[in-house]
């Protein structure tokens, strides 16, 4: 593989995971979207405080998108999710703090 197909790849997976990270939060209540982006990477799938699994879904989300496309990254797609999640975490700090 080359490394422009790679960085392809990782571009890919990476603006599909922002498209789908922005499109939930969205539509998340804001103690969900406050919740996960407070995750890293690494501690999805993994029992949090209360003993739920922390984005699951997500990381099943990710796998339906790894079976259609083999090159499909799924560190990239975690990544832009989170980043988008984040983002509009921000926002919401922000607007609240504008409110204050």
């Amino acid at each position: 593989m080359t490394i422009e197909k790679a960085i392809q790849d990782y571009e890919g997976s990476y603006l599909l995971g922002e498209a789908d990270g922005q499109i939930w939060a969205s539509q998340a209540l804001p103690n969900a979207v406050r919740s996960l982006a407070m995750l890293k990477m690494h501690e999805l799938g993994r029992p949090g405080l209360g003993g739920n699994h922390s984005g699951g879904w997500l990381i099943q989300k990710a796998q339906k998108y790894q079976k259609r496309d083999e090159r499909f990254l799924t560190s990239a797609y975690f990544d832009g999710f989170l980043k988008a999640v984040r983002k509009v975490r921000n926002q919401q700090a922000f607007a609240v703090a504008v409110k204050s």
